[in-house]
């Protein structure tokens, strides 16, 4: 189940949108396609054999969850994104029942859903929104520098990738508040 979660950076009308973090990282691309929050942690679900079931979000994050998940979870919306600090939201108490009624859907096609898959070699690329903040994360060791913002890291491991991505989000926020 991901639950609150938002577009990935750069949607157009995506409340909060964001990948990992809105200080320092520009786009996050697994195997050369374009990833959401959504996305890579369903793919970490996924390293575990677990599908995601269940997620709950923005109406831009809900057609960004058709379009990469072979078989859509049980989606419910919250908020209508209309910029990236504006929004529509539906009231709690309209939404309550709506998540009950959906984690109960979930739960009853469990076995419908399946993980999502990518082929185990994974290339890993950010972009970063700065030079220099490419300058800085770029002593992680593994990673590699591809251009003035972009890095490539590859690996086998989702839970490498998965930490790469936090690591370089981690050291490149800090950096940024001084960019």
């Amino acid at each position: 189940m991901l639950v609150g979660y938002h577009a990935k950076i750069g949607a157009l009308h995506g409340l909060m949108d964001h990948s990992y973090s809105s200080s320092c990282i520009y786009c996050v691309r697994l195997n050369g396609q374009e990833m959401s929050e959504a996305d890579i942690n369903g793919m970490l679900a996924s390293h575990y054999g677990v599908p995601v079931c269940f997620v709950s979000g923005d109406d831009i994050l809900e057609k960004e969850i058709e379009e990469h998940f072979p078989i859509p979870p049980i989606f419910i919306c919250t908020k209508q994104g209309l910029g990236r600090f504006a929004a529509k939201m539906y009231f709690e108490d309209n939404l309550k029942p709506k998540f009950v009624e959906g984690a109960m859907q979930a739960i009853d096609m469990k076995d419908t859903f399946k993980p999502l898959t990518l082929a185990p070699a994974y290339d890993l690329e950010i972009d970063f929104a700065s030079t220099a903040i490419a300058d800085a994360v770029s002593v992680i060791p593994g990673l590699e520098r591809m251009g003035g913002r972009r890095v490539l890291y590859r690996s086998t491991d989702m839970r490498s990738i998965y930490r790469m991505i936090h690591a370089a989000a981690m050291l490149g926020g800090k950096f940024a508040a001084f960019t």
